[in-house]
């Protein structure tokens, strides 16, 4: 009996530190113009989504979760996700 309740405690806690967050945001270049096409990834997982045609992206990542933006000639950027829900992205041109 203790087994099974110390499986459940394991499950309930693998639950709730295992919760997602919605993130949203617009991601533009370094003249403030919306960006299409920019990779937008959850760190460490397959987990990711590309921004529309006006620059904006939405993804569900884990509580405490890294996005990692790319775009091809920029500067690869991470971002850590605290408790903001909306994360406006500008990149850094990479010559």
């Amino acid at each position: 009996m203790k087994n099974v309740a110390f499986l459940l405690f394991l499950f309930t806690s693998f639950l709730l530190s295992s919760q997602q967050m919605n993130i949203s945001g617009i991601f533009s270049d370094y003249a403030g113009d919306p960006l299409p096409g920019v990779n937008v990834m959850e760190k460490g997982t397959t987990n990711g989504t590309q921004t529309d045609f006006d620059g904006h992206y939405a993804i569900t990542v884990s509580e405490g979760a890294e996005l990692v933006f790319s775009y091809i000639g920029c500067k690869n950027m991470t971002v850590k996700i605290r408790e903001s829900v909306d994360v406006n992205v500008s990149l850094e041109e990479d010559l």
